[in-house]
């Protein structure tokens, strides 16, 4: 086997990466003898000891992340474009104050548990 390589290594150059019409680059799961659509049917004929393991650990922020996006997509839509032109009249109106201690009351709401 060893002089089949010898010499068919002059024949096949190295190469990195794939020859263009060849599936030199092509990866197929172990054992499955150039048929990857057999893969599946073999691991479901596999008894729970012999299948690879699926297990899958989801991270308790992604969770959080998941259960607030399925809070926000189930909202009702926010129209508050009459609210923002009536603000930014009075802001050019300059009749818009800001209550300066019920601002900072928020702040401090949002900021500290």
């Amino acid at each position: 086997m060893a002089e089949v390589r010898a010499k068919s290594a002059g024949f096949f150059p190295a190469v990195g990466g794939a020859v263009p019409g060849s599936n030199a680059a092509v990866s197929r799961p172990r054992g499955t003898a150039g048929r990857p659509d057999e893969a599946p049917a073999r691991d479901a004929a596999k008894g729970p000891a012999e299948r690879p393991d699926t297990n899958v650990t989801i991270d308790e922020a992604v969770r959080d992340f998941a259960r607030i996006k399925r809070a926000v997509d189930a909202a009702p839509e926010a129209d508050r474009a009459d609210r923002v032109a009536e603000l930014r009249g009075r802001v050019a109106d300059g009749t818009y104050a800001v209550d300066a201690g019920a601002l900072a009351d928020r702040i401090l709401e949002t900021e500290l548990p």
